[in-house]
C-alpha cells in the first residue's frame, strides 16, 4: 500500500470518529434540551393552578429520572398545591428514603410540615439542614417562628433570629418577628384609676399598678396592688400575685392566684386565691370552670362587715370571633352565713355590619338569680307612731351585708359596635338593654295592729300570714311607738328596666404605650351607678 493510501484512510477513519462523536453530542444536547424544556413546561402547569397536568408530565419523566432532585421537589409542590397533603407527605417519605443525602428535599418537606402544624418533624429536619448551613435565613426563621408559637424562652426564639440579623441586618421578616416578640413578651406596667358612685349611696375612688411578665408559655407571672377609699373613711388594700400557664399543643390556659386582703374596719389580713382552667373545644369554643374565695364590696353594709365569699363558676362559649359570639354560664356564691346566690345567664351576638372600620353586633341575653336565705333588713332605728302612720306605708330596708336576689329573672336586647377611627385610635360601644325584667321585691310594710296582736299575740292583718278577718283597733295606750314587731317582709313580684350601658375608647400613643377611658352607668332594681376609670400601659 503506497503512502499516499495510507493517508487517505487515516482521513476517512479521523472523519468517522469525529462523526460519530459529533454525532453523539448533539444527542445528548439535544436529550438535555428536552428534559430541561419538560421541566420548564410542568413548572409552568404547576405555577398556572393546572396541577394534574403538570404532575402527569412529571410522573413521565419521573420514569427515566427517578431520583432527580429538580423533579421530585415540583412534584411534591404540586402535590401539596393542589391540597392533597396525605399524598405530599408519603412522597417525600419515599424520596428522603432513596435520597437521604438530598437537604433541600428535607427542608422542603420541614416547610410543608410547619405549615401544617407538624412542628417536631419539621424542627427535626431543620436542624439536620442547619448542621450543613448554619446560616441559613429561611431555615434559622421557621426555627423562631416555632420557638415562639409553643410558648418557648423569647431568648430562644431571638438566637434563630440573630443568626439572620448578624448577616442579613434589613431581613424584613426577621426584623418584623423580633419587633412583635419584643412587644408580646416584654414586662408591662398598668396604672388605673376609677371613681364609682350610685344611689345607695356608696362612693369611692380605686387605685391600682399591675406588673406583668413573660418568661415562657409556662410561666407568665403578675403581680396587682390595690387601694380603695370608700366614703368617708374606709379603706381597703389587696396584694395579688398570679401566673398564667398556657399549654398550647392541648388548648389549656391555668390562672393560679393568691392574694392578701385588708379592710380597715376589719381586724386580721385576709388570705384570698383561686384557680381557673379554660380548655379550647371545637370552632374555637372554650369551656371554663373555676373557684376563688374573693372580697365583695358591692353594698354600704359591707363597707362595715367583711364578706369574702367562696365563689363557682363554670361557662362555655366564645368572645372573640369573626362571626357569632355567645356563653352560656353559671355562679355560685357561698357566704359564711350558710347562705348562697346563685346565678344564671347566657347572650349572643351576632355581626349585622362587619367593615374594615366599624363593626356592629346585635344579639340576646338572658338572666336569672336566687338566693338561698333573703338579706333585706330593716333600716335602724324605726321611727313613727301607728296612731299617725297609714296601714301599707313602707318602710327603709337595706341589704345587709350583701344583696340577695329573690326569682329574678331578665331579658335584654344586646348592641355592641366597634369603631376604628384611625391606627391609633378606637371606641367601642356595649350596651345591654333589659326590656323584660322582674324580680321578687322585699319591702317592709306596716299593717296596722289588730284585736289578736293587741292582746299580745297573733299575726298581723294582710301580711302573708295574717287573718284577715280580724278587725283592726287603735293602738293600746302608751303602745303607740313602732316597733319591728308591728313590720313585715312582704316580696313584691316588681317590674323593671336594668341596663348596662359601657363606652370605651383607646389611644395607642405608642408601640410601647397606650391609654384608655371608660365609661360605665349601670341600673339594677338596687341601685344606679356610675364608674368612671382611666387606665396607662407602658411596655417596658
Amino acid at each position: 500500500m503506497t503512502f499516499s493510501v495510507r493517508i487517505v484512510k487515516i482521513l476517512q477513519f479521523s472523519f468517522l470518529v469525529a462523526f460519530t462523536n459529533l454525532l453523539f453530542t448533539n444527542l445528548s444536547i439535544g436529550q438535555q434540551l428536552s428534559f430541561f424544556d419538560s421541566l420548564d413546561i410542568a413548572k409552568e402547569r404547576i405555577y398556572g393552578a393546572r396541577y394534574a397536568e403538570g404532575i402527569a408530565l412529571l410522573e413521565k419523566m419521573e420514569k427515566s429520572h427517578q431520583d432527580d432532585e429538580n423533579i421530585i421537589r415540583l412534584k411534591a409542590q404540586g402535590l401539596y398545591w393542589s391540597k392533597d397533603l396525605e399524598r405530599t407527605i408519603a412522597y417525600l417519605e419515599k424520596a428522603i428514603q432513596r435520597l437521604p443525602e438530598s437537604l433541600e428535599i428535607k427542608r422542603d418537606y420541614a416547610r410543608i410540615l410547619f405549615e401544617n402544624g407538624s412542628y417536631t418533624k419539621s424542627r427535626q429536619l431543620l436542624n439536620i439542614y442547619l448542621d450543613r448551613y448554619p446560616e441559613d435565613p429561611e431555615s434559622n426563621l421557621l426555627l423562631a417562628k416555632m420557638a415562639y408559637w409553643e410558648g418557648q424562652s423569647p431568648s430562644k426564639a431571638k438566637a434563630y433570629l440573630n443568626k439572620i440579623l448578624d448577616i442579613y441586618p434589613d431581613n424584613p421578616d426577621a426584623l418584623a418577628l423580633k419587633e412583635e416578640i419584643d412587644l408580646m413578651t416584654s414586662p408591662s406596667i398598668a396604672l388605673n384609676t376609677a371613681y364609682i358612685t350610685d344611689s345607695q349611696p356608696l362612693q369611692g375612688i380605686i387605685s391600682s399598678l399591675k406588673f406583668n411578665s413573660y418568661q415562657s408559655a409556662f410561666l407568665q407571672p403578675s403581680l396587682l396592688a390595690e387601694a380603695r377609699f370608700y366614703s368617708p373613711d374606709q379603706q381597703t388594700s389587696y396584694f395579688q400575685l398570679s401566673n398564667k400557664t398556657h399549654i398550647i399543643k392541648s388548648g389549656t390556659e391555668i390562672l393560679l392566684n393568691a392574694g392578701l386582703f385588708r379592710a380597715s374596719w376589719a381586724t386580721t389580713i385576709s388570705p384570698l386565691g383561686g384557680v381557673t382552667i379554660r380548655q379550647k373545644t371545637f370552632y374555637d369554643l372554650y369551656l371554663s370552670a373555676g373557684a376563688e374565695r374573693g372580697f365583695y364590696l358591692f353594698t354600704l353594709a359591707s363597707l362595715d362587715t367583711e364578706v369574702l365569699p367562696l365563689s363557682y363558676s363554670a361557662s362555655f362559649g366564645r368572645e372573640i370571633s369573626e362571626s357569632w359570639t355567645g356563653k352560656l354560664s353559671f355562679r355560685q356564691d357561698n357566704f359564711s352565713d350558710d347562705n348562697y346566690v346563685r346565678t344564671s345567664s347566657v347572650w349572643l351576638l351576632f355581626p349585622i355590619l362587619n367593615q374594615i372600620s366599624i363593626r356592629l353586633d346585635i344579639g340576646y341575653a338572658f338572666m336569672m338569680a336566687e338566693s338561698k336565705e333573703n338579706r333585706f333588713e330593716l333600716v335602724e332605728p324605726i321611727t313613727g307612731l301607728s296612731s299617725q302612720t297609714e296601714i301599707g306605708t313602707v318602710f327603709p330596708g337595706i341589704f345587709n351585708p350583701y344583696f340577695t336576689p329573690q326569682n329574678e329573672f331578665r331579658n335584654s336586647a344586646l348592641a355592641k359596635i366597634d369603631i376604628k377611627l384611625s391606627p391609633k385610635f378606637n371606641m367601642s360601644f356595649n350596651n345591654n338593654i333589659g326590656v323584660y325584667a322582674i324580680i321578687d321585691n322585699p319591702n317592709f310594710i306596716f299593717y296596722g295592729v289588730d284585736q289578736d296582736q293587741a292582746n299580745g299575740s297573733g299575726p298581723i292583718p294582710g301580711s302573708p300570714f295574717g287573718n284577715p278577718n280580724n278587725p283592726v283597733l287603735p293602738p293600746i295606750t302608751g303602745e303607740d311607738q313602732i316597733g319591728a314587731d308591728d313590720l313585715f317582709k312582704v316580696f313584691v313580684p316588681t317590674r323593671y328596666y336594668p341596663l348596662d350601658l359601657r363606652s370605651r375608647i383607646n389611644w395607642n400613643i405608642s408601640k410601647k404605650t397606650s391609654f384608655s377611658l371608660e365609661y360605665i352607668y349601670l341600673r339594677t332594681i338596687f341601685f344606679d351607678g356610675h364608674n368612671a376609670n382611666a387606665t396607662l400601659k407602658f411596655t417596658l
